[in-house]
This record gives structure tokens, C-alpha cells and sequence, in this order.
């Protein structure tokens, strides 16, 4: 096996976030698609020397402004991170212009697609359009602080309840 991927908590919102990790390298990669939080590590490939241990590897992050996810009706999506990757201010009246142009494709999931954005002051998540939603069975971190499969097991709600308001989710204290 060349790499795997899994589901760990965001080190900057504690919501789920996508990792990936080469076993054959020391590289990683995670991206938070409710933060827009990224951040890879990687070994430059001209650094390779055959025979002798691999290079220490770079470490790339970026902190991002929000995130977005736009689902078509057949189930097919992309979601990425706002902002350049020099962590610059970001246009937010722009951002919003463009993704309400892009809700308007008839194809478009509205009840599945979302814009968010980064409160670093707060460090708090603000939905700015839409509704990002977990499933409680494939995305809540086993240390969710709901205790979704605990307290529900498998009749669990359908939606983790940390959702409420206008804020997914509240960073965990450091």
C-alpha cells in the first residue's frame, strides 16, 4: 500500500478533516473542508539520495479564510479552501458574489452546498451560505464532544447536533 487516507480532527476547528499519509515516504497532507485549514508535509524529491535515509520534510501551512463545497444533484462535489496560499486578505463581498452566481446552475445541491468563513478572533466557524452538515457515523472525531454514538448508538440522529446557530463548531481551547 503506497498511501491511506482517514478522517482526523482539525487542529484549528476540531471539526473532521481529511488526511492523508504516504507509507512509503514521510509525507502527510490534511485539509479541513469546514475551516478551509490545510497543511502538508513533504520531502522535496531532488533531496532523495538511493541508499541513505530520506531528507527531513518540509512543512507548508495554510490557515485559510473559510471553505466552500459545491455538490451537484448526482452526487458528485468539490470542496477546497478561500484565500491565496500566502494566507493575503480575501474579498469577501467577491467570494460571495461568485458562489450565489454558482447556486444559481439548476444542477447545483443547494441543501448540500456551503460557503464558510474563518473567525480567527473567535476562532468559531460562521456559515455564510448554506448549512455544512456531519454524518454521525462516518465524520464525527471519536472525541466529538456530543458523544454522538454514545449517547445514540446506531439510531443516532441523523445530523451531529454541534451544528446549532449560526456556528459549527467552537475551536477547542489550547
Amino acid at each position: 500500500m503506497g498511501s491511506y487516507s482517514c478522517n482526523i480532527s482539525c487542529p484549528r476547528c476540531g471539526n473532521p478533516a481529511h488526511a492523508d499519509f504516504r507509507t512509503r515516504s514521510p509525507e502527510e497532507y490534511l485539509s479541513c473542508r469546514f475551516c478551509g485549514y490545510t497543511t502538508w508535509i513533504k520531502v522535496d524529491d531532488e533531496k532523495f539520495v538511493e541508499g541513505q535515509p530520506p531528507p527531513e520534510p518540509e512543512r507548508y501551512e495554510h490557515k485559510s479564510a473559510g471553505a466552500f463545497h459545491i455538490k451537484d444533484k448526482t452526487g458528485c462535489g468539490q470542496w477546497g479552501s478561500v484565500g491565496d496560499k500566502d494566507n493575503g486578505p480575501v474579498d469577501w463581498e467577491k467570494i460571495i458574489h461568485e458562489f450565489q452566481e454558482i447556486l444559481t446552475d439548476p444542477d447545483v445541491d443547494l441543501e448540500e452546498s456551503y460557503l464558510t468563513k474563518w473567525d480567527d478572533e473567535n476562532k468559531k466557524i460562521i456559515n455564510l451560505i448554506g448549512h455544512p452538515k456531519m454524518q454521525i457515523y462516518d465524520e464525527c472525531p471519536e472525541d466529538c464532544s456530543e458523544k454522538c454514538l454514545e449517547r445514540y448508538g446506531e439510531k443516532g440522529p441523523e445530523k451531529c447536533p454541534r451544528l446549532r446557530d449560526n456556528v459549527v463548531m467552537v475551536a477547542p481551547k489550547t
